[in-house]
């Protein structure tokens, strides 16, 4: 699937799409949900990460940006 049609489904602009890919802006959730309903994924293997609740003072690592 292309950027663009991607973005269209998810009622964005191909830039805007781009920034999130490329880190230059925060992706709302009710956008990370469309992602994941658009490319059939769940949110943990688009997040590539598991989604657990963090305790008090807890952060997640990094999440890893393998080519």
């Amino acid at each position: 699937m292309s950027q663009a049609t991607l973005a269209d489904l998810t009622a964005i602009t191909q830039s805007t799409l781009s920034n999130y890919e490329n880190g230059k802006r925060d992706l709302p959730v009710s956008t990370l949900l469309k992602l994941a309903e658009h490319l059939d994924v769940d949110l943990e293997d688009l997040a590539g990460r598991p989604m657990r609740p963090r305790r008090r003072g807890e952060s997640h690592p990094p999440v890893s940006r393998s080519a």
